[in-house]
Parts: structure tokens; sequence; C-alpha cells
């Protein structure tokens, strides 16, 4: 698969797929912002992209690295791994994309209603925040959609980050 890359004082020219991964922005000779569009196959994901844009993506990959991590190798109950894995790399996650226009308006809507869900409660008489205060009142089967779709997401992201080539989750080791 080819993807065209124009800017507005270059000729459009194709691509391979792969050279987006493989090499940095600047060695395909294109300054920001230009744009990726696809020959042929759907990649919707891939419109108006920035460097700062590839930078943030690469970014909400690690924030999601971090959300995964906390939920599966945590300690504590679900809750308590729950409140690790939202602040604050859930948090910053969201805050970055809101801040800038990367991710598909249906996945920042998705990451805003978890946000929205695991802090509905006002803080506390013991002094826990919002979150805490949610969270411990929370029955598990509520924690365990929450996190549900907090993996959703990172792999939705990590899907992104893979296509784009920011993101590469194996080593050259295995």
């Amino acid at each position: 698969m080819a993807i065209t890359c124009a800017h507005s004082d270059r000729r459009s020219r194709p691509v391979p797929i792969w050279a987006i991964g493989a090499r940095p922005v600047s060695a395909l000779g294109l300054r920001t912002p230009w744009r990726l569009t696809a020959s042929r196959g759907p990649l919707a994901f891939l419109h108006d992209i920035t460097q700062c844009d590839l930078v943030s993506l690469e970014y909400a990959c690690e924030k999601m690295n971090q959300v995964v991590d906390a939920l599966a190798t945590g300690y504590g109950t679900l809750q308590e791994r729950l409140a690790f894995a939202i602040h604050p790399p859930f948090e910053g996650a969201v805050h970055d994309a809101q801040l800038e226009d990367y991710l598909p308006s249906d996945l920042l809507i998705r990451m805003e209603a978890i946000q929205t869900r695991i802090s509905a409660l006002d803080p506390g008489a013991e002094g826990q925040g919002k979150i805490n205060a949610t969270l411990n009142a929370m029955p598990d089967s509520e924690a365990a959609e929450i996190a549900s779709e907090m993996i959703e997401v990172a792999y939705r992201i990590w899907r992104e980050g893979i296509r784009t080539g920011v993101y590469w989750w194996w080593t050259e080791d295995g």
C-alpha cells in the first residue's frame, strides 16, 4: 500500500506505508503540516498529521502502557489499581488529547466518559478526592467494566500508534 504525502510547496508523491514508521518525518523531505491520504484502503486516523501529532500520539501510547501496567500488575483491589491507572497516566492522556487534536473525536469522547464515571462523587469526608471517593463506593462489577473500557481505549490508541509508526510493543530480542 502507498500513501500520498502532500505539502503546499512540494508535489505529491507516493510513499510506502512502511516509510512512515521506518523513517523520521524529516527523512521524508517534508515539513509539517503535511497531509497523508490513502491511495487505497481506509486510513481514517492519518488525517492532517503533523510532527506534533506524532509526538502527542507517542505520549498517549506511553500513558496507555502505564494504565494497563497499573491495572495488570498493580497491588491492591481493582478499585485501588484503577486509582493508580487513572491518576496520573489516564488523566494525562485525556488532558493532552483535549489540548491537541490528534485523536478521533469518538475516542476522546470515550476517554472523557471514563474520566467522568470515575470521578462522579464529591470528595469524601476523610480528605479523599473525587476519584478515591467514587472508587471506594463503586461495586466490583462497575470497576471491572471501567477497567475493561480503559483497556479497549489503550488498544485502540496503540493500534493508531502502530499504524503511524510511532509505537512498537515488541523488541528485536523477541
